[in-house]
């Protein structure tokens, strides 16, 4: 994807812009000094975590992006341990499933602790009510699309090559590549106004 498509109002959609939200809060609730953002997208993220204080260094595989590194999440050119938190958002259903082993150990490798999004297909029941005074009241449910088989329609890293969410590809399926690749789940959580994601922090 160019540059400019990644700055397109139709990419940065409201769900999207939603979706930086909470990359953001969840990347800064480990209060790092050193983020690592793996996939530069339209910047949005790595220009706000900059404005709140936190060193951001940007690695991408594309360098018509202009990332700070220029490199793949399966080989990041820096030391063990380097940054305090990484963040790699919508990056692994872009490799194929058998590699993403080596991806998430090279993510272990750099960073203290890891933010990973996922894309996480279905749909939700959203109820909300709010209570002059009272405080708002959300009911929420995912309805995952566990009976539809996922394709990847380009046949390369350009689409997905697997989603959470679909017919083999369970949460669970997620979580025992993260343990084998020797992380502790931190958290876990689906969010009703970005509820196509899923976001998972790791240590």
């Amino acid at each position: 994807m160019t540059e400019h498509a990644y700055n397109s109002t139709k990419y940065n959609s409201r769900t999207r812009w939603m979706n930086f939200w909470h990359q953001v809060d969840e990347v800064m609730a480990l209060r790092p000094q050193t983020v690592l953002e793996v996939g530069k997208g339209a910047g949005i993220v790595a220009s706000r975590l900059s404005s709140l204080g936190c060193k951001v260094t940007v690695v991408d595989i594309d360098p018509g992006l202009k990332p700070d590194i220029v490199a793949s999440v399966e080989k990041i050119p820096v030391p063990d341990g380097a940054y305090d938190v990484v963040l790699a958002a919508e990056i692994l259903e872009h490799l194929p499933l058998k590699r993403v082993p080596g991806a998430l150990r090279e993510l272990r490798r750099v960073g203290q602790r890891v933010v990973v999004t996922l894309p996480h297909a279905g749909t939700a029941l959203i109820a909300r009510l709010r209570v002059p005074w009272g405080g708002d009241y959300m009911l929420f449910m995912k309805i995952p699309f566990f009976w539809k088989a996922h394709s990847n329609k380009y046949g390369d890293f350009r689409g997905h090559y697997w989603e959470l969410g679909k017919r083999g590809y369970p949460r669970s399926r997620a979580r025992k590549l993260f343990r084998e690749a020797g992380f502790q789940i931190l958290k876990e959580r689906i969010w009703p106004d970005d509820f196509i994601h899923i976001f998972f922090v790791l240590e």
